[in-house]
């Protein structure tokens, strides 16, 4: 395909360095059958899709210069069903936008925070702030909170430790138990 204008909703070349390999990952996983590898380049797809999602054209009506509406679609409804659509997304954005986003819904961290919170560091945030950061991400309390590793739980429960109302149950889910103080009682309620 001849070089095009580029539209203003067309990737930069770092954003397309930074989902080149997702894209890359997911072609590899889905080969063709026939080992056909497509007529279009993924860059120009990606484009094609959000050249779509921002003038909010119908796919008929994509301009000629990008990829026809069969292929892009395809690969629209493909990566919205298996969530690679949330990948793409999400390595898009860089600390600072996502601060900004904060921002516009009054949560105010700073932006240290956000780059721990962005590189998949643990951060403490207050449930208050938690509903503010999903209606900045447009997601769910569920979708940021992540469960802590089997291996935890199944360490306490090789202790001989477990959780209140645990005794005479199936195993099932983890549930919290309490820590100990260094003396082997109880640890006291934080302050109110």
């Amino acid at each position: 395909m001849s070089e095009r204008k580029p539209y203003p909703s067309d990737l930069s070349d770092e954003q397309w360095s930074l989902i080149e390999p997702v894209i890359t990952a997911w072609k590899d996983r889905h080969r063709s059958v026939s080992g056909h590898q497509g007529a279009y380049d993924m860059r120009e797809i990606v484009n094609a899709i959000l050249y779509q999602g921002r003038t909010g054209c119908q796919w008929a009506y994509l301009p000629h210069d990008l990829p026809q509406k069969s292929a892009t679609y395809y690969y629209f409804a493909a990566w919205r069903d298996d969530g690679t659509d949330q990948v793409i997304q999400r390595d898009l954005w860089r600390p600072t936008e996502v601060l900004a986003a904060f921002q516009q819904v009054g949560f105010n961290p700073s932006l240290s925070k956000v780059a721990a919170l962005w590189g998949g560091k643990p951060v403490t945030v207050r449930l208050d702030d938690l509903d503010l950061m999903c209606a900045a991400l447009d997601c769910t309390v569920a979708d940021l909170l992540q469960a802590e590793p089997v291996t935890d739980a199944q360490a306490a429960q090789d202790s001989g430790q477990l959780a209140v109302g645990a005794e005479g149950r199936e195993p099932g889910p983890a549930r919290p138990i309490p820590r100990t103080r260094h003396g082997g009682g109880p640890s006291s309620l934080p302050p109110s």
